[in-house]
């Protein structure tokens, strides 16, 4: 029992000396083999439940798979959505069955689930009581368009029972196509939904769209560019921030972005939509490019961002704070200036006590702090405002070199409050194919503003916290397979002041845990396996699994070392 005391002292040493936040993994589950490696999705949105489940999504095709006793069969490429108890044991599983694809996912204090994304054709919304609905993607003449266009939201309850569904079908613009000239390229409309937030009894949302979506009689329209002033039309995006009912129809749009004018000279487009609600005040968050207008209930406010003819423009980042009681609102304007082409992107908003964090990624001088340039195409970028006065208060980028410029760049994956620290997931990738290359994950003190970058050995693509538990999706390609990798962690060291995990010291994951019979490494790895008495039990080199069959039901420590470190973990052998 020394050994094992002194080794986690020691471990514990080497953390708070390097100032590397931690985490304990409590258990790690796995899919194998459901999805091809060509259709492998960077994202994979995760929840926590405050019954302290955990929600996942994916991909998946094939001849599907069997989760909690119940077969998932897929159409084509289609999404599902599984459900972990806090233990890890599988309690049920469904299937978007279909071309659709999860990207926003949220709980609501009773455990009920909520999931937003955007599908193509017809998508079955399967149900554990088997009452599946169908829901019928955009349709050019009769026949569907292959582009995942329209976008969808879904509630589940705590056994999976799909409650209610809601589908969001572009059109192209009325007064465009009754001029008779208008034909829209493939992709061009959509309703892209990238947020949910559930708070305060009421469900939001945050969305991008082109063309025109209706629902419950409210409209959300984009805007159009006259290429030559004779009309050769192209769909312009905009962006809103709105709540929904019980059922998901629309009940309010809150805050809405869009070009003043369709003008060549002065509109281009919106390109971020996000938000986050505490109490009573929802703050928006929307970077756009050209002359645009925020719409806040019956407030406008119109921004006149410059173009330069020598195709220099400025990125503005419209940063609101709005009382959802009595709709009065403060707004804020920051900018930076390049080049078109590289764009910068807000892509997630938190609050944590008087702070509002504010994360996406930037090109040349970051919009919130122009002493922050970025390295090599663009960094990803987390600044702390005042949530009150929305001044900034501290910035941290990423001060990665991924390449040639413009080649290479780094994408935002999600971003965290776990304790008193903001994680922050993403990869390095190619520019143009957008194929993950490196990834990338940093732990950000929230009170003094210092970074730490860790070192995962596989791509993370879905990140959720929930008091002292972080849940966290990685993806990993081995032995030309793909496989999602969940897992839940318990954050330690005084509620968040210090957090630990198997990911951080050597980026190794340890699954499954509890273990019957292999104990599987996400990187190869030097593994030494200890009993309670101190005792090494087991050992081997490079490996990225290893058989525990034999030994007897207990719990033990597992040392993991790589060339960047040494982590433990405590795994239980059943």
């Amino acid at each position: 029992m020394r050994k094992v005391l002194l080794l986690a002292l020691c471990v514990a040493a080497s953390v708070v000396a390097q100032g590397q936040p931690t985490v304990n993994n409590s258990w790690t589950k796995s899919q194998t083999g459901i999805l091809p490696i060509e259709d492998v999705n960077n994202s994979n949105p995760v929840a926590l439940s405050a019954q302290g489940d955990m929600y996942v999504t994916g991909l998946f095709a094939g001849d599907g798979f069997s989760f909690a006793g119940t077969d998932l069969a897929p159409i084509a490429v289609s999404s599902y959505l599984l459900k972990y108890g806090a233990d890890g044991t599988e309690k049920w599983g469904v299937a978007l069955a279909g071309a659709a694809t999860i990207k926003a996912i949220t709980t609501d204090a009773s455990g009920n689930v909520y999931i937003a994304g955007n599908f193509a054709d017809v998508v079955e919304f399967g149900s554990t009581d088997g009452n599946a609905v169908e829901k019928e993607g955009m349709k050019k003449g009769d026949a569907y368009v292959a582009e995942r266009a329209a976008g969808f939201v879904a509630k589940y309850d705590v056994n999976g029972v799909l409650k209610a569904v809601q589908s969001f079908v572009p059109q192209g613009l009325p007064e465009l196509v009754a001029g008779g000239m208008y034909e829209p390229e493939p992709g061009a409309l959509y309703f892209d939904i990238n947020k949910l937030e559930y708070n305060n009894g009421k469900l939001y949302a945050s969305a991008l769209y082109t063309g025109l979506t209706q629902n419950n009689d409210f409209s959300f329209k984009g805007n159009y560019l006259d290429i030559m002033g004779w009309g050769i039309y192209s769909d312009l995006s905009s962006g809103a921030v709105f709540s929904l009912d019980e059922d998901l129809n629309v009940s309010g749009i809150i805050a809405s972005m869009a070009v003043s004018e369709s003008q060549m000279e002065s509109q281009m487009f919106v390109k971020s939509a996000t938000f986050t609600v505490a109490g009573n005040e929802l703050y928006s968050g929307f970077m756009a490019v050209g002359n645009v207008t925020l719409t806040i209930g019956s407030k406008d406010e119109k921004f006149e961002l410059a173009m330069s003819e020598d195709g220099t423009i400025e990125y503005g980042h419209i940063i609101s704070a709005i009382n959802l009681d009595n709709n009065t609102s403060s707004t804020k304007k920051y900018s930076t200036t390049h080049s078109i082409g590289n764009y910068c992107f807000i892509k997630s908003m938190e609050v944590k006590g008087d702070a509002l964090l504010i994360a996406g990624s930037f090109n040349t001088k970051l919009a919130f702090d122009s002493s922050k340039e970025s390295v090599s195409t663009n960094d990803l970028y987390l600044a702390v405002l005042n949530k009150s006065s929305l001044e900034v208060t501290s910035t941290v980028t990423s001060k990665v070199n991924e390449g040639e410029q413009n080649q290479k760049n780094e994408e935002f994956g999600g971003m965290t409050i776990c304790g008193d620290y903001a994680y922050m997931i993403g990869y390095t990738a190619d520019a143009k194919s957008h194929a993950a290359e490196t990834p990338l994950a940093f732990w950000v003190n929230i009170s003094n503003g210092t970074m730490t970058q860790s070192n995962p050995a596989n791509l993370t693509t879905g990140v959720a916290a929930l008091g002292t538990k972080l849940a966290t999706a990685q993806t990993k390609v081995a032995n030309d397979k793909l496989e999602n990798i969940f897992s839940l962690n318990e954050v330690t060291g005084g509620g968040g002041t210090g957090i630990s995990s198997t990911d951080q010291g050597t980026g190794v994951s340890v699954y499954p845990n509890p273990v019957v019979d292999v104990l599987n490494f996400t990187t190869p790895c030097n593994v030494a396996v200890i009993n309670l008495m101190g005792v090494t039990v087991k050992q081997a080199e490079n490996v990225s699994n290893l058989n525990v069959s034999d030994l007897i039901n207990g719990q033990y420590i597992v040392k993991v070392t790589t060339e960047d470190g040494t982590s433990t973990v405590k795994v239980i052998k059943k």
